[in-house]
């Protein structure tokens, strides 16, 4: 059974610094002039993200191949977000992994998101 995104985790490792536990809704339309107590409380949960995300950020390089040569690397990865032009509230996220050297497509999951 292939992992998905959901899942936030491929073989062993997370896919994301969240480890699926951002918050499940939108942060509010920052335009709005009357924002609601549902939109305070997400825009707090987002808050409350970045701040648990920040504690968690490397400010140094701890690759297991050489980066000169590639030498040891085993995958490429790569995420996309486009959104839809008439439609700003929809979006596909992508991610796609690669095995290197081949270039084969190990894994690929795409997703609409609101």
């Amino acid at each position: 059974m292939q992992p998905s995104l959901a899942d936030g985790d491929v073989s062993g490792e997370s896919l994301s610094a969240a480890g699926g536990n951002a918050p499940a809704q939108s942060p509010p339309d920052a335009s709005s002039n009357n924002p609601q107590p549902a939109e305070d409380a997400v825009a707090a949960a987002w808050e409350k993200e970045q701040i648990r995300l920040r504690d968690q950020i490397q400010f140094s390089d701890a690759v297991s191949f050489d980066p000169k040569t590639f030498e040891g690397l085993k995958f490429i990865g790569g995420v996309d977000i486009s959104f839809v032009k008439d439609d700003p509230d929809t979006a596909a996220a992508s991610l796609v992994v690669l095995e290197y050297p081949s270039m084969q497509v190990v894994y690929e999951e795409t997703k609409e998101v609101r």
